[in-house]
């Protein structure tokens, strides 16, 4: 219903837009995809929590299951590298940047952020 990731379907990009900068500032060989998308899933979050859109409570229990996996949650490169990357990204659309935000365990949201707001609150969550 959806081929172009243009709707509903964004929804299942929750942790691809800092997942796939972590694939590229690594080469596509330090991180798999899996890994590098874990790593995202934590880091929306995070920028969640900062902007009041997710509870802080989910960051341990999201975080906990992905360590069960031997998944990482910590972003592996500076936050200068990845936000280059990412303002590359092909959901970089008319200046905004669009992240999927956890509202509750099950319920996602598309935020677009602004270049400035990226800078702003994506150093903070490192």
């Amino acid at each position: 219903q959806d081929e172009h990731d243009l709707g509903a379907r964004m929804l299942l990009n929750f942790g691809h837009t800092i997942g796939h900068a972590i694939e590229v500032c690594g080469n596509f060989t330090s991180h798999t995809h899996g890994q590098s998308v874990a790593r995202g899933m934590v880091a929306a979050c995070k920028i969640g929590v900062k902007l009041g859109v997710t509870p802080k409570e989910i960051i341990p229990r999201l975080s906990n299951l992905l360590k069960k996996y031997h998944l990482g949650v910590d972003l592996p490169y500076p936050q200068e590298e990845l936000t280059s990357v990412m303002l590359k990204d092909k959901k970089f659309l008319s200046g905004k940047l669009n992240y999927i935000l956890i509202e509750e365990i099950g319920a996602g949201k598309l935020h677009p952020l602004s270049k400035e707001e990226i800078f702003k609150i994506f150093p903070s969550i490192t």
